[in-house]
């Protein structure tokens, strides 16, 4: 198939017709979201998605948008139809993370060293620490959550 064949409607008709064909059904309009105005106003003029960061841990930290506020943006949004992403960093410096980790219980914190810095299996980690494997999945499981929460994702 040739996609431009020297005039402009050939190459919209191909361009259609290879969308039909491989499933390519539309486009997403994201946009960003630093507060809930900017939310409002991007759902108004027709976007598909808006962005928007929380008050730690994003690109966009200094808008310091609280869960509440995010909460008011998924309203607004889904009253619409429009999807709201929320925004982490992938990275966490040091001390964010060692200030999370410092939160979780003993048993978790052991639990996430033993498993995630040193790579040892959770039945490993339970004949280490004299618990059963599935006690050692629950530590991890609930820290997982916890440092979600506390690291501004969504659990």
């Amino acid at each position: 198939m040739t996609f431009f064949r020297g005039h402009k409607s050939a190459f919209v008709a191909d361009f259609v017709n290879f969308a039909k064909n491989n499933a390519l059904k539309s486009v997403e309009l994201l946009a960003p979201a630093k507060d809930l105005q900017s939310a409002v106003a991007a759902v108004d003029y027709g976007a598909d998605a808006v962005y928007i960061g929380g008050a730690k841990f994003g690109a966009r930290y200094a808008a310091g948008n609280s869960a509440g506020e995010i909460a008011r943006v998924v309203e607004y949004a889904h009253r619409y139809g429009v999807r709201v992403h929320a925004t982490l960093n992938t990275l966490i410096y040091d001390d964010e993370l060692e200030a999370a980790l410092a939160r979780l219980t003993d048993r978790q914190r052991t639990a996430v060293h033993l498993h995630y810095y040193e790579g040892y299996a959770t039945e490993e980690i339970a004949r280490i620490t004299g618990e059963r494997p599935a006690t050692v999945r629950s530590h991890l499981h609930r820290a997982r959550k916890a440092l979600k929460i506390d690291l501004g994702a969504r659990p």
